[in-house]
């Protein structure tokens, strides 16, 4: 990241995103992203930990903590539904309180929604597969897409398509596969120039993921019915009329 991004006062600090549903989720004021981490101790665990972010007002949550109530939304919901439409269980599950708009819970979301989906469709999914999905998008920490060059709703879904496939380390052709599926979901991301959104995020991946699964798989996913956001007033950062979701005007 250049250094000229930095705010002026604080070259390490970059920048702010924030709102009640958005922001800290002890105080819900806006957090703040650095250029290099610094040690933060969490309020709930009180471990202390290298951080990219922290709250404007001192609070800090680790992301294990962040997303402990959450990832288990998601464990019971992926575990019971009978939903086929990904679309359908991704609302369902981030209907939950415990869902805020953005956190590193959505990293685990998708590989669970894809793969309770082709389950429910009659799909060939051991649920010790699917948890064990759900624990690896678990160990992609939150601002991925940004620190790491690659959003985790797309690795998310690589997650899910790699256990489909039966891929290893050491299965060339399941492993090239996966990588192949991570890399054309990561472009349609990649694709909107906006700051993070992590609905947006999920809904571009489960979507392409259902195109991708005629190419990639013997049951074909579902994600039909073109969403529309209705919570967009809760990003500071929405791109507005640039986001494929963003609703039309009258509808607003």
């Amino acid at each position: 990241m250049a250094s000229g991004s930095g705010n002026r006062e604080n070259p390490g600090r970059i920048a702010e995103s924030g709102g009640q549903d958005t922001g800290c989720i002890v105080c819900g004021a806006p957090l703040q992203y650095f250029e290099l981490p610094e040690k933060q101790t969490c309020e709930k665990c009180r471990r202390t930990v290298l951080s990219d972010a922290r709250c404007s007002r001192g609070h800090f949550v680790c992301d294990l903590c962040h997303k402990q109530d959450p990832i288990e939304v998601v464990r019971k919901i992926c575990a019971t539904s009978k939903e086929t439409n990904m679309l359908r269980m991704m609302s369902e599950i981030r209907r939950h309180p415990a869902f805020k708009t953005h956190g590193p819970e959505h990293h685990s979301l998708v590989p669970g929604v894809i793969l309770a989906t082709y389950r429910n469709l009659g799909g060939k999914i051991d649920p010790l597969q699917i948890q064990a999905a759900i624990d690896r998008g678990g160990l992609l920490p939150g601002g991925a897409c940004g620190y790491m060059g690659s959003c985790g709703a797309a690795i998310g879904a690589g997650i899910a398509f790699s256990t489909i496939l039966g891929a290893t380390p050491l299965r060339s052709e399941p492993r090239q596969s996966s990588q192949k599926i991570t890399a054309r979901i990561l472009d349609r991301i990649a694709d909107i120039n906006a700051a993070r959104c992590c609905r947006r995020e999920c809904y571009i991946a489960l979507m392409a993921a259902a195109e991708l699964s005629h190419e990639y798989l013997p049951i074909a996913l579902h994600a039909s019915e073109q969403p529309e956001c209705d919570t967009f007033e809760l990003n500071q950062e929405c791109p507005g009329a640039m986001c494929p979701f963003f609703p039309a005007p009258q509808k607003r």
